[in-house]
């Protein structure tokens, strides 16, 4: 049984990559964390570990897409209300991150999705309370 979850990133600047976390509303968990990567905690049991290119390709043993130009994987959040969606999207825009696509609304969830300093791609969602 899985007990905890640790999606791993590659990042240019582990600098700035821990300021956008950060100013989105993650903290890093320092006990894991370096100058050649970091830990930020997503909740309890899942963790975004986002190392230099150097760190990370000594677990990929091969070369990383470039983000921008290449989807690799979309992360994606569920959020407890369409406003902390919103919030969420407003801090990314503050922290220099960058939404793509529009903000999607139907029966059952709200969605908007954004890209990390990285070009990583994330998704941010409500679903909506069944009747």
């Amino acid at each position: 049984m899985v007990t905890n979850t640790f999606l791993n990133l590659e990042t240019k600047d582990v600098t700035l990559s821990r300021s956008f976390f950060t100013h989105i509303g993650f903290s890093i968990n320092e006990q894991y964390s370096d100058e050649s990567g970091i830990c930020v905690v997503i909740n309890d049991t899942t963790y975004l570990m986002v190392m230099n290119k150097d760190k990370f390709r000594g677990f990929t043993l091969s070369e990383t897409p470039n983000s921008f130009n290449q989807t690799e994987i979309i992360i994606s959040f569920q959020l407890n209300s369409k406003a902390a969606v919103d919030t969420l999207l407003d801090k990314v825009k503050a922290a220099k991150g960058g939404e793509f696509g529009q903000a999607t609304e139907n029966d059952f969830m709200y969605y908007r999705s954004f890209r990390d300093l990285d070009g990583h791609r994330f998704e941010v969602f409500f679903f909506k309370p069944l009747p």
